[in-house]
């Protein structure tokens, strides 16, 4: 039996968790039409390490700020009171999965140089993890939220 999720009064089938941390979850969702998506939840309870309305304010203007600089997934939408957003899903290989032989005939080096310098532009860096990168199409698109702001 397949589990399904309740989302802004819609359901959907998980396809696959990536992370289930307490009452957070990150998952690939589908639609009963064939759509993939992201399905990313915030601490449903109240959690020590983590206020929500600051939170899903941080995601918002990081999204906003990262949209305009470099490609990422875009999100579909947000649900303050569900604590959750869903995002395209973008078919790839993460950093992690492509075969370091292969960084070089896909261009993938010059790829990172580009994204962080456009964000370094405008005063911006992110952290780097390899499973927060996916490469698709040629086109090298980061996954993550963690826009920090540089001191210049």
């Amino acid at each position: 039996m397949s589990e399904k999720l309740l989302f802004n009064g819609r359901y959907f089938k998980i396809e696959k968790i990536y992370n289930r941390i307490g009452d957070k979850i990150t998952a690939l969702i589908s639609s009963g039409k064939g759509e993939k998506y992201i399905y990313k939840s915030f601490c449903v309870n109240s959690c020590e390490y983590e206020n929500f309305a600051d939170k899903i304010e941080f995601v918002r203007t990081s999204y906003n700020t990262l949209a305009n600089l470099v490609p990422i997934p875009k999100i579909i939408t947000f649900s303050f009171e569900e604590r959750a957003f869903i995002r395209e899903f973008i078919e790839g290989n993460t950093l992690n999965e492509i075969n370091i032989d292969e960084f070089d005939n896909l261009d993938i080096n010059s790829k990172i140089f580009e994204f962080n310098n456009k964000l370094e532009q405008k005063g911006y860096s992110v952290h780097f993890d390899p499973d927060k990168y996916i490469f698709a199409d040629n086109v090298l698109y980061y996954l993550g939220y963690s826009l920090e702001k540089n001191d210049i």
